[in-house]
């Protein structure tokens, strides 16, 4: 499969791949937790489907290796860590994990994907801090 936002093969990054699933079982598969998001943010764009039709979305906690419901993370944007999309926003499963994390790899405000904006979003895209 081919990542629908940017067509790389999620398969050449499995650390970073991140995965869409929707109501009636398919699931979209992406190169990195930003494709992810945005797909997240914006389906009818990039999936071609309505926002209600998405049942979850699935990312690798950044210790852990384990899939998780991106829903359930927080997402650190703006650290030194590097995905193949360029710079990376990094799931992570509690706020310990946060703590370390941005101690090690610095970051902006963590998010999570229920509070994230499209405009948010474009901000974190744009390589800006989108806190106020």
């Amino acid at each position: 499969d081919r990542c629908p936002v940017c067509a790389m093969l999620p398969s050449r990054f499995p650390r970073f791949a991140s995965a869409i699933q929707l109501t009636d079982g398919a699931t979209y598969y992406f190169c990195s937790p930003g494709c992810m998001i945005t797909a997240w943010l914006q389906p009818e764009a990039y999936l071609g489907i309505p926002p209600q039709e998405r049942l979850r979305a699935l990312a690798s906690d950044y210790f852990t290796s384990r899939h998780t419901d991106a829903r359930d993370l927080s997402w650190v944007p703006g650290s030194d860590v590097v995905g193949p999309m360029g710079p990376a926003v990094v799931p992570l499963g509690n706020e310990a994990d946060v703590r370390a994390f941005r101690k090690r790899h610095g970051g902006w405000e963590p998010f999570t994907l229920e509070d994230l904006t499209i405009e948010q979003w474009e901000t974190i895209q744009s390589g800006r801090d989108p806190s106020p």
